[in-house]
């Protein structure tokens, strides 16, 4: 949601002044959005193909599916300029605390404050109204409202999780939660990078990174402990290659510190796409090879037909043979 003081440019929709159609502006804020929302599909198809009717699954995929929205409708709305596709964003953006509470209850195992699903929800029914009827020279209000609310959602939702009692859960619930309360605590900062204006004009918009981040996070719980170190030697490998090639970039081509703010998200975005890509595909193959050990335990050995018969035929093992 860009928002303008002048009073000719929509907030709700349009760029402001300094933000125009293929500004590094618009290029860093494009790529990182497409990154995200293309690290929140990978992820899906994981959840999907893993553990397709759990209720963590399931109000995990809702999740999902709320903060795509907010991502794919706003980075239509910066190719399209159409006003209303930025309100559909704003509706969304609304939604997104009451989808976390859901998550988070799920994996605490218990209810949430009454307060705090009250706040979450009347805010989503409330943002939900302003969208659709709030006149423009409103929309600053409203856009720093909503971002007074997610800030004060999320943080309840921190503190929540962290307060939890540990001794209720297992290990694995355990390390599942710290992993969510870890993407929080990185989306809160970054999230506040979402609201630019003309007062507050910073480089690019980081919320993509806190999501990117929790859908990394997120697929590492789906590797064995044994692949544990490969995840935090990928990470700390990206991290230097960013580094580097960002400072390789500012001294060859003389950039100033906003633009190099600017290469350093696209950097990062990409790189952490690209291993959310390859844990995705690795997760697919060893569940692959999961798959076809459960056929061969339900298949007599001596009917080696019926067995390659049935790699053949499950759709969960397609072209394993």
């Amino acid at each position: 949601n860009d928002c303008a003081v002048s009073a000719h440019c929509d907030p709700f929709s349009a760029p402001h002044d300094g933000m125009t159609a293929f500004s590094p502006e618009m290029i860093a804020d494009s790529v990182v959005t497409l990154a995200s929302l293309i690290g929140l599909i990978l992820f899906a198809q994981v959840l999907r193909m893993q553990q397709p009717r759990t209720a963590v699954t399931q109000r995990f995929l809702f999740a999902i599916q709320v903060v795509a929205a907010v991502l794919a409708s706003r980075l239509l709305q910066w190719l399209t300029g159409v006003e209303w596709i930025g309100r559909v964003t704003f509706a969304a953006a609304g939604l997104v605390p009451l989808a976390m509470l859901l998550v988070a209850e799920t994996l605490l195992r218990r209810h949430a404050p009454l307060v705090l699903k009250g706040w979450a929800a009347a805010g989503a029914a409330l943002f939900g109204l302003v969208a659709l009827l709030t006149p423009v020279h409103f929309a600053l209000i409203a856009l720093v409202s909503l971002a007074v609310f997610q800030i004060i959602a999320f943080v309840a939702l921190a503190g929540l999780v962290l307060g939890r009692d540990r001794q209720s859960l297992s290990v694995a619930e355990n390390t599942t939660i710290d992993r969510f309360a870890l993407s929080l605590v990185l989306i809160i900062p970054l999230a506040v990078t979402d609201f630019r204006t003309e007062v507050i004009d910073l480089p690019v918009r980081l919320s993509g990174i806190g999501i990117l981040a929790m859908c990394w996070l997120g697929l590492t719980l789906r590797r064995s402990d044994a692949a544990q170190s490969e995840v935090i030697s990928a990470t700390a490998t990206l991290a230097v290659a960013v580094a580097v090639a960002s400072l390789s970039v500012m001294a060859l081509a003389g950039l100033d510190t906003r633009t190099t703010v600017q290469v350093t998200a696209i950097f990062l975005s990409v790189g952490v796409l690209a291993l959310i890509f390859n844990q995705a595909r690795m997760i697919g193959r060893e569940d692959k090879v999961a798959r076809v050990l459960d056929v061969l335990a339900d298949t007599k050995v001596d009917e080696q037909g019926a067995f390659l018969k049935a790699l053949q035929t499950r759709a969960l093992t397609s072209g394993a043979l």
